[in-house]
C-alpha cells in the first residue's frame, strides 16, 4: 500500500502540480530513504572450504564508531 501511495504522490505531486500530494510524497519517500540508511545489511562475507590441516578463525570486531559533527 505504501508503494502505491509513493507512486501516486509522485504522479500527482511532482507531475500533477498538487502541493498536498507533493508534501505527502516527500514524507513517504523520506521515510523510505531513512529506513534504508539505518538498516544494517547482513550477508555472506566469505564462502569457501577449509582443507584438512587449515584453520578457520572467526572473531568479532567492535562496530566502527561514527564521527559526530
Amino acid at each position: 500500500m505504501l508503494s502505491r501511495l509513493r507512486r501516486e504522490a509522485l504522479d500527482r505531486g511532482v507531475f500533477g502540480g498538487r502541493q498536498d500530494w507533493l508534501l505527502l510524497g516527500i514524507a513517504l519517500w523520506g521515510a523510505k530513504a531513512l529506513a534504508g540508511a539505518l538498516r544494517r545489511e547482513r550477508g555472506v562475507l566469505w564462502q569457501g572450504g577449509v582443507d584438512p590441516g587449515e584453520t578457520l578463525v572467526i572473531s568479532l570486531r567492535p562496530p566502527e564508531r561514527r564521527r559526530s559533527r
